[in-house]
């Protein structure tokens, strides 16, 4: 899907039973923290998952 120069866009009906997505691991950041008291330093961690699709009568896609 690289180089297609398209825009992707999906209407949806906003109901728990027509689409899902469960993150397992939210997004997490961990405590900041500083050696100079001027610096910070900080680290983030997640996961990414996919959306599942339970109705699909009640899902569009469009490409622009």
């Amino acid at each position: 899907m690289r180089g297609l120069n398209k825009n992707y866009y999906a209407l949806y009906r906003q109901d728990p039973e027509s689409l899902q997505m469960n993150i397992p691991v939210p997004y997490t950041v961990t405590q900041a923290n500083s050696i100079n008291n001027f610096n910070f330093q900080d680290a983030a961690y997640s996961q990414y998952a996919g959306a599942t699709v339970l109705r699909n009568a009640e899902l569009m896609y469009f490409t622009y």
